[in-house]
């Protein structure tokens, strides 16, 4: 994998050895404007990494310290959390935190300022912060999304609806060979589609795993 700079953009290039081929995707990247009056870092505070090739998120002396901020909460809560499951304490290490944005009027100007609890800094973008979902992302996070929360919202509603979908799937098709069952003239053929179904399918995933593991 590699990334590509070609003047104001930017190109992720995607490249399999074994294929001979790969693919070109173009990202969006921000331009870096002026610097906030209030920022401790330039351009935008990191983004969400976790471990990643650059380990995890480390903390800038010259960012803004917040008391008892949700990183140490972490840290000390942690270790309690895993000696109640059984599990041995050691050290922690709060590898991502989602960044914090609001807007913050300085020198008669409006800006987004982002704030990152590991890295406790802060950077500003001028005006409102414009959204960043575009349709392929929306289609993508919407596939992605999975769990209950712990309230009824419009994430628990769709995660009801996904289920719902899936269990009517199911029984459409265990419904579908009980009907089949019922007429035995189809017997016969029936028992040969899914058995060239099941060595299909068991081929298949078979032919994945050795893809996935290489």
């Amino acid at each position: 994998m590699a990334n590509v700079k070609a003047d104001a953009r930017t190109f992720f290039v995607v490249y399999d050895p074994k294929t001979a081929s790969g693919t070109i995707r173009e990202t969006t990247t921000r331009a870096v404007g002026e610097k906030a009056p209030f920022a401790t870092a330039t351009g935008d505070a990191p983004r969400q990494r976790g471990m990643g090739m650059g380990g995890p998120m480390k903390q800038n002396h010259a960012g803004v310290k917040v008391e008892d901020s949700i990183v140490e909460r972490l840290k000390t809560a942690v270790p309690t959390i895993m000696e109640r499951k059984g599990f041995p304490k050691g050290e922690v290490t709060v590898t991502t935190s989602p960044d914090v944005k609001f807007p913050v009027e300085a020198d008669g100007q409006l800006w987004t300022a982002t704030y990152n609890p590991i890295t406790t800094t802060v950077s500003g973008a001028a005006g409102q912060e414009q959204s960043e979902l575009t349709a392929r992302g929306f289609l993508l996070r919407l596939h992605l999304s999975r769990g209950y929360p712990g309230e009824v919202t419009t994430k628990w509603l769709w995660a009801v609806g996904v289920d719902a979908m899936a269990l009517i799937l199911c029984f459409w098709g265990v419904s579908g060979l009980l009907m089949w069952w019922q007429i035995k003239a189809t017997r016969k053929a029936g028992r040969l589609v899914l058995a060239l179904s099941a060595a299909a399918a068991t081929a298949l995933g078979v032919g994945m795993y050795a893809v996935l593991a290489a």
